[in-house]
């Protein structure tokens, strides 16, 4: 098992899209054009998000860390049988499972949706180690409330129950993937969007519960002549949310706090390759990954490094809350 299986396996995020992204053959229409591997791996890869009225509290993406993969450290035992000695090596940094940093896209340090995440993700790394062969055994069907959990037995669905009913949250449900614009208007997602924003293309998959994931490309008519592609993620606060964000090298990001155009307080991060906002209104989590669209060839650049460049983008999208219930 390796560090990319368990991603997949705990992240909730099918084979399918892992290794469409990597062979660069997504599914696409003539109309909307389809993530490539960077956005695709950062969002799932795995989100965040910020107290309204609270940014004092809540400024840092170390806020956001469910595990530190970091403060690990190994031994290493090689054996070399001709000569009957066992050399020890000295203690590095581990490798991380996933990533340096494991970061919740459902709410902040101490929140119970954090807390949720933090027990889920440790017992299930520890599970899905202890019981490799269940991964790929085709034996057991999650029912169907389930569907959005990476479980693989009885055993992880109670766990689910068992850590909901902990930490008062309720399943996301069925979800339902939409294709096109028009298909995010008429489920009323088409609200997160502003008026200042420029889509090239439009879709998403929206939860039973309201929660949604919404995803596209935007373009800027003025102040960056390339595209960028982005993944928010729009949960309500009281649902049990696997999917989050790894991240290595997390002192490249330059943080601060931004007051969006519709009034809220968010954490913006920026880094050569990668722009995240993170936000919260009254019943919701907020994160957004930003990244270029490549140059044909599938050529990266790199983002724009001044702070303006994400603060525009953010004003792309509406923070209030959505009458999509």
């Amino acid at each position: 098992m390796n560090g990319k299986d368990l991603l997949i396996d705990l992240g909730n995020i099918s084979h399918k899209y892992y290794e469409e992204a990597e062979n660069g053959n997504i599914s696409a229409t003539a109309k909307y054009k389809t993530f490539r591997k960077p956005l695709l791996i950062a969002a799932i890869i795995g989100l965040l998000m910020l107290l309204i009225g609270c940014a004092a509290y809540f400024n840092s993406l170390q806020q956001l860390v469910v595990i530190d993969n970091t403060k690990e450290v190994i031994a290493v035992v090689e054996e070399d049988i001709s000569e009957n000695t066992t050399e020890t090596v000295s203690e590095t940094d581990a490798g991380p499972y996933v990533a340096e940093k494991v970061l919740s896209l459902q709410g902040y340090e101490g929140s119970p949706a954090y807390q949720a995440l933090q027990e889920w993700w440790e017992y299930a790394i520890d599970y899905t180690i202890q019981n490799p062969e269940l991964r790929f055994s085709s034996d057991y069907q999650r029912p169907e409330a389930y569907t959005n959990y990476p479980c693989y037995s009885q055993d992880m669905v109670d766990k689910v129950d068992e850590i909901c009913s902990k930490y008062g949250l309720h399943l996301l449900g069925k979800s339902t993937f939409i294709t096109d614009a028009d298909g995010m208007e008429a489920n009323g997602l088409s609200g997160v969007l502003s008026e200042k924003a420029e889509p090239r293309c439009f879709y998403g998959h929206l939860y039973e519960d309201g929660s949604f994931v919404a995803s596209g490309e935007l373009e800027f008519s003025s102040d960056y002549e390339k595209a960028v592609q982005f993944q928010m993620h729009n949960i309500k606060k009281d649902a049990f949310y696997t999917v989050h964000l790894g991240l290595n090298n997390m002192s490249d990001y330059t943080q601060w706090n931004y007051t969006t155009a519709d009034g809220y307080t968010a954490l913006l991060a920026l880094s050569d390759r990668t722009g995240l906002i993170f936000a919260e209104n009254e019943g919701r989590f907020i994160s957004i990954i930003i990244e270029e669209v490549p140059d044909e060839g599938i050529v990266f650049t790199g983002l724009p490094k001044e702070k303006h460049f994400l603060e525009m983008v953010c004003d792309c999208f509406v923070f209030s809350d959505l009458s999509n219930e």
